[in-house]
């Protein structure tokens, strides 16, 4: 099971509930989702602890059928058990070893440099909560937006009027 974001977008919706006016908000709304999506994959990968392979596979998956569109954020790396561990966190649990017949660190206190153990007590990983972050942060981002979507579309309509009277645009 992935680590992923999700974000729909029903153009049918729109037209069901704004009828015409459908037509002049569906291009903003649309373009809009795709914005709101990048504004969460950014606080992911702000989250995202270290600064390697894992941050910087973040990526938004585009698709669509028929009026839904869909925006996916999603990680590719190949151990999503791994960013399950850094979204939520892991309490204290035992380690072995997988590859060898036991485990091995550096260690400059001790007589060779090194330490081994056939297991160890790992202490836990505090959660990051990367996805968290960015559901958390939704209700800030879409009121954003949808005040842009407004000043756009207040914008659009006087233009029109001033069409409709006859006045240069």
């Amino acid at each position: 099971m992935s680590v992923e974001m999700k974000f729909y977008y029903d153009a049918s919706v729109m037209f069901a509930r704004l009828g015409v006016l459908a037509e002049k908000t569906v291009p903003f709304t649309r373009s809009t989702m795709r914005l709101i999506a990048q504004d969460a994959l950014d606080i992911i990968k702000e989250k995202t602890p270290g600064k390697g392979t894992i941050r910087e596979l973040w990526r938004i998956l585009e698709r669509k059928e028929g009026t839904i569109e869909e925006w996916i954020i999603r990680n590719s790396y190949e151990k999503q058990n791994i960013l399950w561990y850094l979204e939520e966190g892991t309490n204290p649990h035992l380690i072995f070893p997988v590859r060898a017949p036991v485990l091995a660190w550096e260690d400059p206190s001790a007589p060779r440099g090194y330490r081994c153990a056939k297991r160890v007590v790992h202490p836990g990983t505090k959660p990051y909560g990367m996805i968290a972050a960015a559901y958390d942060a939704m209700d800030g981002i879409v009121e954003k937006y949808i005040k842009i979507i407004l000043d756009d579309l207040e914008i659009e309509m006087e233009k029109a009027a001033a069409r409709n009277r006859g006045e240069l645009v």
